[in-house]
């Protein structure tokens, strides 16, 4: 999805020795538009699962994985592959 490349072209450019830390807002920042409201009610939507989640490829493609989602606080990990 054209969508999340700014995602891709983030997570690409960052430090794989360390994990990406980023809120639900800076997502949001770094895509330009609002995330689906799925995105802050369901874990699945954060799922590494580029078949079922076309947005997941955004990170996967990347060499990332969604490591964690803390839904209460709005915040996802990735770690680097």
């Amino acid at each position: 999805m054209e969508k999340y490349h700014p995602l891709e072209r983030y997570l690409d450019n960052a430090d794989r020795k360390k994990q990406v830390v980023l809120t639900f807002a800076q997502v949001e920042s770094i895509i330009g538009e609002k995330l689906p409201t799925s995105a802050g009610k369901h874990r699945p939507f954060w799922g590494n699962n580029a078949k079922r989640h076309v947005h997941a490829a955004a990170w996967l493609d990347a060499g990332w994985k969604v490591k964690s989602v803390d839904m209460a606080r709005g915040v996802v990990t990735f770690a680097s592959q």
